[in-house]
């Protein structure tokens, strides 16, 4: 009953157990690490007390999934207008405090598909992958083994189509274009590179595709409030500046570094316009394309010569008077 606890992560019922067969049997060895990593998780869950140093170096394993319990600092979900769900701060927030710790609901990586795969997401009209694939795969697999996670699943924004109805889907149904709608607008990848990077490009290097509950519900903003790290399967979120009780927290989808073009297509695939202060200055900017495509240029000059040092500053340097000029 312990494992089974540990297994559907109820880390109270799985400390309980474990506890009582320590008390009642103090010789038994094979539960001491089962009881002591419970008393872990419901540690983290209660206190946010966690020990990033280990999940750092756990992150660095191949397909890292780590053991971690879901942490909701400060914060609560709640209506934003013109936005749907969001993000709020339940009370005034310090810059650098611990607002979420959420593992992946599912995972998918794409060194677990043994081929070459290309598909078409009819849902974004772009490009998939086989790690986004086998995510959803392995949404539907959990939603099976677990039914009673189904309402916090099939309660995930799955956008405005009319074929997607909000009515409750009976317990132990899987409802698998609802699953792929969901994870088509929630999924995040990992920021093992810089947001907007092709993995194809990159021998050797994979990508995965990841669907978390809670994150889920934090809005974007090119200048977010708050920065997400990814540790393995595991995604943590701090606050990088002070925050009101009751203001939005938001975290960034994209980089802000990216063209502001490239960042508006990005938003219109996900069915929504971002009005930050960055976004309403760049729409105005004329010569915003201009000097995007100058550093752009530049990157290419810069990795194609990275070897050579005084080159890349000989070229940069008036490049950079001429971005300087353009503002």
């Amino acid at each position: 009953m312990g494992q089974a606890a540990y297994g559907m992560r109820e880390w109270e019922n799985a400390t309980n157990h474990f506890g009582q067969i320590s008390k009642e049997f103090p010789n038994n060895k094979a539960v001491a690490v089962p009881y002591k990593n419970a008393v872990f998780r419901l540690i983290e869950q209660k206190h946010g007390k966690f020990d990033f140093k280990k999940m750092f170096l756990e992150s660095k394993k191949d397909k890292a999934e780590l053991d971690a319990a879901d942490f909701m600092g400060p914060i609560e979900i709640a209506k934003i207008d013109g936005k749907g769900r969001g993000i709020i701060a339940s009370k005034d927030i310090k810059s650098g405090t611990l607002l979420a710790v959420s593992k992946a609901f599912s995972s998918g990586y794409d060194q677990d598909y043994d081929g070459f795969l290309i598909t078409i997401n009819l849902i974004r009209r772009d490009g998939g992958t086989a790690a986004q694939m086998l995510q959803v795969i392995q949404a539907m697999k959990n939603l099976q083994n677990n039914p009673k996670l189904a309402k916090e699943v099939y309660d995930l924004y799955a956008g405005e189509d009319d074929t997607v109805t909000n009515e409750e889907i009976p317990f132990g149904v899987i409802d698998a274009a609802r699953i792929q709608r969901i994870s088509a607008f929630n999924r995040f990848a990992s920021d093992d590179l810089a947001p907007g990077v092709n993995f194809a490009k990159f021998a050797g290097i994979k990508d995965n595709s990841h669907l978390f509950i809670l994150p889920s519900y934090f809005n974007h903003s090119c200048l977010a409030n708050a920065h997400r790290t990814f540790y393995g399967d595991v995604m943590v979120i701090h606050s990088t500046v002070d925050i009101k009780k009751g203001e939005e927290i938001c975290l960034s989808y994209v980089s802000p570094l990216l063209e502001y073009s490239v960042r508006k297509q990005k938003f219109s695939s996900w069915k929504f316009t971002c009005n930050c202060e960055l976004c309403a200055i760049d729409s105005k900017d004329k010569f915003s394309v201009k000097r995007d495509q100058m550093i752009a240029e530049f990157g290419e000059y810069a990795r194609a010569n990275k070897s050579s040092p005084n080159l890349v500053i000989a070229k940069g340097e008036p490049i950079l008077k001429k971005v300087y000029f353009y503002n």
